[in-house]
């Protein structure tokens, strides 16, 4: 398994959880009605705000955020990344590449700095580098 050294650089925000969330850092996080925050998903069309820095265990607990605009972070992934690809937040909350399938509305994306190499099909959950990159009309 790919990892990084060091932490989330940017402006990190603290929310509260949730729910349970200790198994998503690393992961894309989205705002709820309730000012919370819960695991996003770009194919769910749910908006990511950033990426949780902590693990909280349960709801109401400080989630730590790096909010994903002008910010480097460690990213989880669900399956293989080449370095220099762009990276979207999937249905498991983790980061993928971007397909031109996900063309279909805007998206903020990452760009890998560097490459993961366990496929979805072993798991994935790689941890790497990226950056953010501005929210993209296509993603291909």
């Amino acid at each position: 398994m790919a990892t990084s050294s060091g932490g989330g650089i940017g402006n990190t925000v603290s929310f509260k959880a949730a729910g349970d969330l200790s198994t998503k850092q690393y992961c894309g996080v989205y705002l709820t009605a309730a000012n919370t925050v819960g695991t996003a998903s770009v194919d769910t069309n749910t908006p990511i705000i950033g990426i949780l820095q902590n693990k909280p265990k349960a709801a109401g607990s400080p989630a730590d955020v790096l909010m994903i605009n002008n910010c480097v972070s460690k990213i989880v992934t669900s399956g293989t990344i080449a370095a220099g690809a762009k990276c979207i937040c999937g249905t498991d909350a983790r980061f993928r590449a971007a397909l031109s399938a996900d063309a279909v509305t805007t998206v903020q994306a990452l760009i890998a700095v560097e490459a993961s190499t366990t496929a979805a099909s072993a798991g994935g959950g790689d941890i790497i580098t990226a950056i953010s990159a501005p929210a993209v009309g296509t993603t291909s």
